[in-house]
């Protein structure tokens, strides 16, 4: 009786420690399936839905995973190449992981156009058309360098520029209502948009006429 007592116990003891170990290992994952959102995305996004999928979609990848190792036995980020019932569970994951990346770039470039200076809304038009109409790109790329009022070098050299194609103001370094009207007069020949205001786009033709003049000018003393 009593060798019958420690043949179960030697029987018994290794069935309970491998059932205790199926059971450890069922809910300890060969992996830490955690999705780590991306620090590169703009939080800030135009569309705070888009924000809140993008976390919800990384969190159910995550939740997927560990239920498939739970619950299957299958890790979905080594098991391949995997029999065809494994298959569906990984093609799944991959559905939740893939849909969290479409999103993830979505945020990344709009994180990378606010770098540039977009705001939101002219996002908004760079996604839905591809690029921006010529106004906002002009108000973008083109931003106020002088304006009536300034008093330093630069208007006096704008000035200088101005009066040498012809234009009529006095040449004292101060953006007065004389410096305004003519540089509207500029851009107005120039085909710009006449603001009256010194930006880049104005400032850049200045000095290519002034350049194309001293070309024109060295080519003439050269003959």
């Amino acid at each position: 009786m009593k060798n019958l007592f420690f043949l179960v116990i030697i029987i018994t003891l290794p069935l309970i420690a491998f059932f205790q170990f199926q059971n450890w290992r069922k809910f300890h994952p060969p992996k830490d399936y955690t999705e780590v959102p991306s620090q590169e995305i703009d939080p800030n996004y135009h569309d705070s839905e888009t924000v809140l999928n993008y976390y919800t979609s990384l969190q159910q990848a995550a939740t997927y995973a560990r239920y498939c190792w739970k619950e299957h036995r299958v890790d979905v980020r080594s098991d391949y190449p995997a029999d065809s019932k494994k298959q569906i569970y990984l093609k799944t994951y991959q559905n939740y992981l893939g849909h969290a990346q479409m999103l993830k770039q979505k945020l990344i470039n709009s994180a990378d156009w606010k770098k540039q200076g977009y705001s939101n809304e002219e996002i908004k038009i760079l996604e839905s058309e591809g690029e921006l109409p010529f106004d906002i790109k002009h108000l973008l790329t083109n931003k106020v360098v002088a304006k009536i009022g300034d008093e330093n070098q630069l208007v006096y050299e704008v000035q200088k520029k101005l009066v040498n194609q012809g234009y009529t103001m006095p040449i004292d370094g101060v953006f007065k209502s004389e410096t305004q009207e003519a540089l509207k007069t500029f851009q107005n020949d120039q085909e710009l948009f006449p603001s009256g205001i010194l930006d880049r786009l104005t400032l850049e033709k200045l000095y290519q006429l002034q350049n194309q003049a001293e070309t024109q000018k060295d080519s003439l003393d050269q003959n």
